[in-house]
């Protein structure tokens, strides 16, 4: 389960690294690619496109601005009506050759004195301040402005809604006469603008200076009003309608696509020029291609994973393979070393009564050291160390086998530390041991088998590398809120770079002719920190070592 568990999230993570890096790639790619579109658009292309359409409009829409000034500055149109509109003949036929001419819908001239409106045909009529379909000629007779431009009925041409150009008549003093111009139907200038967005592909539109849209091609049929009431273009219109401006970088959100907006005030005819953009025709091809990348991302990922996935397979069955081999190897060793510890631990409890037996036919014959020859008492005495030693070894064993399981219980009970000591020592039966004692008592909690065991082997270390005539001092005593145990001898001592190596499993210093396994001081180490102690070395070849054992006091009662 942990192996499945564990090639599961290896894939997904591969998964999701691979979708990661992938759409990393396309869509960073895309979104670089679509704004370098819309600021092409909105930096080059419709400003380019602004220019041209006012080219354009110079040509279309501003010539009748230029006719309707070259009128109001005839000489002939002056004199005429200063000459008191005598021959009105003369003005119908000037009206209609400009009609003629340049060929406009309307010329017309209206007259401040006598309030006649002159067109190509004759007199259309006499305009009325009390009229409202004349408030534009008292408005015009009082504006500071050269002209205006506005959208009215043209009433000489069956009221078809017309862009008239009205311009002001002045006398050579500078007073207003009269007011004479062009016109030009909204359904020519609507098919100029039709004219403009198919060969520049935008939306073009006029607005006036308060925002409301004046002239629009077949696009924007259906839409009236002001732009500031608009969805989208509302939000910048402000902007738009600053006069005397110029706006390249504009943008706004409709139906969900980004508008460019490029905005230009032309003062000829008093509105602003506004062409528009959306960016989802110009980044089709870009969308086109990230679905083209998107799709192509994931048969590379259903590619990879069809072959990545059959190699985790195979790959993990060699490991369990393998995992399985060394399990089962590891456990017939696991076997072997408990038969084999088994059968050692049975071996030393097997020869520890032989041993006893021998060791007490040991203690009788010494009993009878006086009647026995010399050299008879030596191969007693060396039957009696052989003995000992292999009965420490024995001893050394099963106490390792005992600490090497946790359960195995431990007898903590308080112990007169010193007479441990003594007692150890004592059975050592080495001529030259000396015992010292400090006047406080030290007790500690400890199991007495085992710190009789560590203790045992700290004085059986003293002796195997002590000649044996030189003195062995055990001190016992407290310091510093400790119980303290110091085993001194005067052997050979212990090099300083083995010193820290002592107390490790099996360790033999280099060059060590005493017998041994290297069990007793490692042993020593494990009980003393098992009772929550430590036992440190310090040696001076040649003069000797001391062993030092440092135990928590019992708790007083």
């Amino acid at each position: 389960m942990s192996i499945l568990s564990e090639k599961t999230r290896l894939v997904v993570w591969l998964g999701a690294i691979l979708a990661i890096g992938f759409l990393s790639t396309t869509i960073g790619g895309y979104i670089v690619s679509r704004d370098s579109i819309r600021h092409g658009i909105s930096a080059q292309a419709l400003p380019l496109t602004a220019d041209n359409i006012y080219s354009e409009i110079q040509k279309d829409l501003l010539r009748p601005v230029f006719i309707s000034s070259l009128m109001a500055h005839d000489t002939f149109v002056r004199d005429w009506v200063l000459g008191g509109e005598r021959n009105p003949d003369a003005i119908v036929r000037y009206l209609a050759e400009v009609k003629l001419k340049y060929e406009t819908v309307s010329s017309f001239l209206v007259s401040a004195n006598s309030g006649k409106y002159y067109y190509a045909d004759g007199v259309l009529k006499t305009v009325q301040p009390g009229n409202p379909a004349d408030k534009w000629f008292y408005r015009v007779r009082d504006m500071a402005e050269p002209y205006e431009t506005n959208i009215d009925p043209d009433m000489a041409n069956r009221n078809t809604m017309t862009i008239f150009i009205n311009y002001r008549v002045l006398d050579y003093d500078g007073r207003f006469i009269a007011a004479t111009g062009v016109g030009l139907t909204l359904d020519t200038v609507n098919k100029l603008i039709d004219r403009y967005q198919e060969q520049f592909r935008r939306r073009i539109f006029f607005v006036d200076p308060q925002g409301t849209i004046v002239l629009a091609g077949k696009s924007m049929s259906e839409i009236r009003g002001s732009i500031r009431n608009m969805e989208g273009i509302g939000t910048i219109a402000d902007r738009i309608l600053q006069t005397g401006s110029t706006h390249s970088h504009l943008e706004y959100t409709r139906n969900d696509a980004q508008v460019m907006v490029n905005s230009r005030f032309i003062p000829e005819l008093g509105w602003f020029l506004i062409v528009e953009q959306e960016d989802l025709e110009e980044t089709a091809p870009v969308r086109r291609i990230f679905f083209i990348n998107l799709a192509i991302a994931a048969v590379a990922g259903l590619l990879v994973f069809g072959i990545l996935v059959p190699a985790i397979n195979r790959y993990q069955r060699r490991i369990e393979a393998m995992a399985h081999e060394a399990l089962d190897n590891a456990g017939r060793e696991l076997e072997r070393a408990a038969d084999q510890q088994q059968f050692v631990a049975m071996v030393s409890h097997e020869f520890r009564t032989p041993l006893a037996i021998i060791d007490a036919s040991l203690q009788t014959l010494r009993q009878l050291e006086a009647d026995t020859p010399p050299d008879v008492t030596a191969r007693h005495r060396k039957i009696h160390r052989a003995s000992a030693r292999l009965q420490e070894l024995i001893g050394n064993y099963l106490t390792g086998d005992r600490l090497r399981h946790s359960e195995a219980a431990v007898r903590m009970e308080p112990l007169a530390l010193f007479d441990l000591v003594a007692a150890t020592g004592r059975r050592s039966e080495w001529p030259q041991l000396h015992l010292e004692a400090a006047a406080e008592a030290a007790t500690v909690q400890g199991d007495p088998e085992l710190l009789r065991i560590a203790f045992s082997n700290l004085v059986s270390n003293a002796m195997k590398y002590s000649p044996e005539d030189s003195p062995i001092r055990i001190a016992c005593g407290v310091r510093d809120g400790w119980a303290e145990v110091e085993v001194r001898d005067e052997g050979v001592g212990i090099a300083a770079d083995e010193l820290p190596n002592i107390f490790d499993k099996y360790y033999r210093a280099a060059g060590n002719k005493a017998s041994g396994a290297g069990l007793g001081l490692y042993l020593v180490k494990q009980i003393v920190e098992l009772h929550g102690g430590s036992v440190e070395a310090e040696s001076t070849p040649g003069a000797g070592t001391t062993m030092r054992v440092r135990l928590p006091l019992a708790p007083a009662a």
